[in-house]
């Protein structure tokens, strides 16, 4: 059965890769695929595929032909594809917004499938659950699909569904992403990303979506951070019906941002929601820590009584205070145009090479993107230019910027779209003011020195405790001569036995050199006499021994030379 099994997840795997590769070679990949053996690895080569390797005619920009990849590959390609339009520092600028027009309606799972995982994930059937399940999909997403249900105690709900036989899907397009991307970085030396780190970071974030109950977990907290604010709030979770793969949510009643129709709101209740949505990421981002990572207009309801609902807390980020005060430090380094201060925390906050501070290309381009802002006042600062032109930086010089900043800026810059769809002559940075004075005064104001301080005095107070012991003990050993420097240098060891090879070499070199020298003076007693003597037999015997020594030590050098 097991071996059954294997060559089943086998074909199908094989089956896949096919796909893939026809997919590839339709869409102007036929050069990739060629170069890089993989259609080496089908039998039967092109005619497989039923293509045939046809000359680029005004081929596609390579972002388009990319997204239209992902389209027709379906589930996991179309997921890679929204993933990667949310990370502008992992790929080019122009293929993160192409891949935006990725749409997120699947098609439908039929009811009966649906009605298969959930009997699988109640022991004793939905019906102990609830008392009707609509059987028409309310959306269709790629990792899982909603339908409207009521529970057994009468409350309506929603229920987010991971489609039936995702996992698998998913686990063998990462494995052939994996592939592709390997070959992808031995045939392409401009794409200006490393295609593995990207299907890697991708692998970590489908395994937290494809568990339901993460998002559970993450709507509750959020839920926690706002019960002192009524105008903001998250859908109630039934534990009794979520599980890793069903999510029970309450429904909510009220406008979606992404239908929002132009008169259904006037312009009082448009700043309203502006308002509101722009504090709530904010707090989230700067005063929390943890947030809901894609705000977007599809995931906002605006209810009757002016309260925004944020849903879908499947993708949310999580950021250190450290990282926060240094995102500030970094927008005021801008403002201030302070450019030793503005390299110094770009550097510290994506863990970069501090060297890179005396480059003086690199310190000329931050110097640029200050310039660019052109404001002394956060009143004229564009958040969405100064975060793009920094990620234009970080892509040039090949600087990784952490998932936590990343998400952080995404949020934001999220939301800045959000409201100027919203409304226009909405100012954000009006409302963002007071969060982000609020993050400098906590970092630079008395205030936040003395937190800092009484937050500390303990190890304070625990190194002025210990300091006398520490010194006495320095002292007693120097008395007693108890001291000793070790020094370290890598690298010390392999350069040490490099040496002691070299001597053994010139050593038998010598000693070679030796013998040859020493039978040759050997032989020439006796050249001028026709019969040879006992020293032209030493003479023969010690060429012997040294043309015998000689391969002796060939041999044990090529074995050498193997074993490393």
């Amino acid at each position: 059965m097991a071996q059954t099994s294997v060559i089943a997840t086998t074909t199908r795997k094989t089956k896949r890769f096919i796909d893939v590769l026809r997919v590839l070679a339709s869409n102007g990949f036929e050069t990739f695929v060629d170069n890089s053996k993989l259609i080496a690895a089908v039998e039967g080569g092109w005619s497989r595929l039923n293509h045939k390797i046809q000359p680029e005619h005004d081929p596609l920009p390579l972002a388009v032909r990319l997204r239209v990849v992902c389209e027709e590959l379906g589930t996991t390609f179309v997921k890679l594809g929204q993933v990667l339009s949310t990370r502008p520092d992992l790929i080019p600028e122009e293929m993160a917004n192409e891949f935006k027009k990725l749409q997120n309606d699947m098609p439908k799972v039929p009811f009966s499938e649906i009605e298969s995982r959930l009997n699988e994930a109640y022991p004793d059937g939905h019906a102990k659950i609830f008392s009707a399940v609509d059987q028409q999909a309310v959306a269709a997403a790629s990792i899982a699909q909603v339908h409207r249900a009521t529970l057994v105690n009468g409350k309506p709900v929603v229920i987010k569904v991971v489609r039936p036989g995702v996992e698998n899907v998913i686990k063998g397009d990462l494995d052939i992403l994996r592939d592709l991307a390997r070959l992808a970085e031995r045939h392409f030396d401009h794409l200006g990303f490393r295609p593995t780190e990207v299907v890697e970071e991708f692998a970590r974030h489908l395994e937290i979506e494809l568990d339901l109950i993460h998002e559970a977990r993450a709507t509750e907290r959020l839920s926690r951070y706002f019960e002192d604010d009524p105008t903001v709030a998250f859908p109630k979770v039934h534990w009794q019906a979520t599980t890793k793969t069903i999510l029970a949510l309450e429904e909510i009643q009220g406008i979606q941002l992404s239908q929002l129709e132009p008169d259904q709101l006037t312009a009082v209740q448009r700043q309203i929601a502006c308002k509101t949505t722009t504090r709530a990421v904010f707090r989230m981002c700067l005063e929390f820590g943890y947030f809901h990572a894609d705000p977007h207009p599809g995931n906002l309801f605006f209810t009757k009584d002016q309260t925004m609902v944020f849903i879908d807390c499947g993708m949310t980020g999580m950021v250190e205070t450290r990282t926060r005060y240094l995102l500030g430090e970094f927008v005021r380094g801008v403002i201030d145009s302070d450019l030793e201060r503005t390299v110094r925390v770009a550097l510290e906050i994506t863990d970069a090479d501090p060297g890179l501070s005396k480059d003086r290309r690199f310190r000329q381009e931050i110097w640029e993107m200050i310039g660019r802002c052109d404001t002394s006042t956060l009143d004229g600062l564009d958040f969405t230019a100064l975060l793009s032109h920094f990620f234009e930086v970080l892509r040039h010089y090949q600087i990784h910027c952490p998932s936590d900043l990343v998400y952080l800026i995404k949020a934001l810059m999220t939301i800045e779209g959000v409201v100027e769809e919203i409304d226009p002559q909405f100012d954000l940075v009006a409302t963002a003011r007071p969060l982000l004075t609020r993050l400098f005064a906590q970092h630079y104001g008395w205030s936040g020195i003395k937190e800092r301080f009484l937050h500390n005095a303990g190890a304070y107070g625990e190194l002025i405790e210990n300091a006398p012991h520490e010194v006495r003990d320095m002292l007693q050993q120097w008395r007693r001569r108890n001291y000793a420097i070790e020094l370290r240098h890598d690298g010390i060891r392999e350069l040490r036995q490099a040496v002691v090879k070299t001597g053994q070499f010139v050593a038998m070199a010598l000693i070679l050199s030796a013998m040859l020298l020493s039978s040759a003076v050997l032989m020439h007693i006796e050249a001028d006499q026709a019969e040879k003597g006992i020293f032209t037999t030493m003479g023969w015997i010690t060429l012997s021994l040294c043309f015998f020594y000689s391969i002796m030590m060939a041999a044990g050098a090529w074995h050498r030379r193997d074993r490393s």
